[in-house]
């Protein structure tokens, strides 16, 4: 019994150091990247690390996708329309950036195409990892280039962001930034006063992902979720959302997952590619940059509120800066969503074209 017991123990126990170290350094997504580091290192020095079950896996990712799929409702809808040049020229852009950059980085570090793909998509941590692990690639490898990336977009965008200058709303611009600033992604206000419980949304989130993990679509614990929670949403249903603990529970399970795959041979193999890693990372920036100017060109927005809304960094981090710096937060909310959820949902149909 003990030999089965105390993994599990030596995992939450340190996982829990991890999470509290993660948050004194400000590090993005800190109930995840914090026990997934500490849990690598544990890991790669040969400490027992409790394995995760399929089903408890399948559960995690469900919450997860239920998060995003709140973020689906009427209103951001209707707001989507008002940014439909903006989407679809970002959506292109990702596109072809990430194809340019994932080949590059499956050939030059020797990693299957799914692996390098998953690592170069501007989704998030979370996601990523998560999408790594039911798609079978490298997810050490997936895990390490989405946080590096989260944490120099976290640290660069925002401070090239407050160089640039705000310039004076236009009437048009004022009475859009009045509308918008009304809304704001995470908000699941309903009109017809129907409500979910938390509880319920968890429900209708597991039998969702039941269902698409029975029928074998890929990633299906995550999209089944978010595409039940978002079916709720649209029909005016208001889905409470899960208590940040237990969200925050979830993270850390799913950073004590992806840390304890890490190996010494894991380990090795990252610090071979570590320059790549980076110069990939710098690639990925330097194409949201470009990409935010033309996306300033095209909706006539100050290059404040563009720069951050291109920024392959977290959704809330962003958002939060431009909410300080006096840009465009929704504007910046929702381009940021639809970039994650487009790739979640893309993504493990693409993986099965590559893989």
């Amino acid at each position: 019994m003990s030999n089965a017991v105390l993994p599990i123990l030596y995992s939450f126990v340190l996982a829990g150091i991890g999470w509290k170290f993660a948050v004194m350094v400000k590090m993005p997504a800190p109930a995840m990247i914090g026990p997934m580091l500490i849990i690598a290192v544990a890991a790669t020095a040969g400490v027992p690390q409790m394995q995760m079950d399929p089903l408890l896996r399948i559960g995690i990712q469900s919450i997860i996708g239920g998060y995003l799929g709140r973020r689906i409702n009427r209103t951001s809808v209707r707001s989507l329309m008002k940014l439909t040049p903006a989407i679809a020229l970002t959506t292109m852009w990702y596109v072809t950036a990430t194809g340019i950059i994932g080949w590059l980085v499956a050939r030059w570090a020797f990693v299957d195409l799914g692996s390098a793909y998953l690592a170069t998509a501007p989704g998030g941590v979370t996601e990523m990892t998560a999408l790594a692990i039911t798609s079978g690639v490298d997810v050490a490898f997936v895990a390490a280039f989405q946080t590096l990336r989260i944490m120099l977009s976290n640290l660069f965008m925002p401070i090239i962001a407050r160089w640039t200058p705000v310039p004076p709303r236009t009437s048009s611009e004022s009475e859009c930034s009045r509308t918008d600033n009304t809304f704001h992604p995470s908000d699941s206000s309903s009109q017809s006063g129907r409500s979910l419980p938390w509880i319920g949304t968890v429900l209708g989130g597991l039998t969702g992902s039941a269902v698409f993990t029975l029928l074998s679509i890929p990633a299906g614990g995550i999209l089944g979720s978010l595409t039940v929670t978002s079916i709720l949403q649209l029909q005016g249903i208001e889905t409470a959302p899960v208590p940040k603990p237990v969200l925050s529970g979830m993270y850390m399970m799913l950073g004590i997952s992806v840390g304890a795959s890490f190996s010494m041979d894991a380990f090795v193999k990252l610090q071979g590619s570590l320059w790549i890693l980076a110069g990939a990372t710098l690639a990925t920036l330097a194409s949201s940059i470009v990409l935010s100017f033309v996306v300033k060109s095209v909706m006539k927005l100050d290059l404040r509120t563009s720069l951050l809304a291109c920024s392959p960094g977290g959704l809330s981090m962003m958002a939060v800066v431009a909410e300080e710096t006096g840009a465009q937060s929704v504007v910046v909310s929702m381009l940021h969503l639809v970039r994650i959820v487009w790739i979640v949902i893309t993504m493990p149909f693409f993986m099965m074209i590559v893989l």
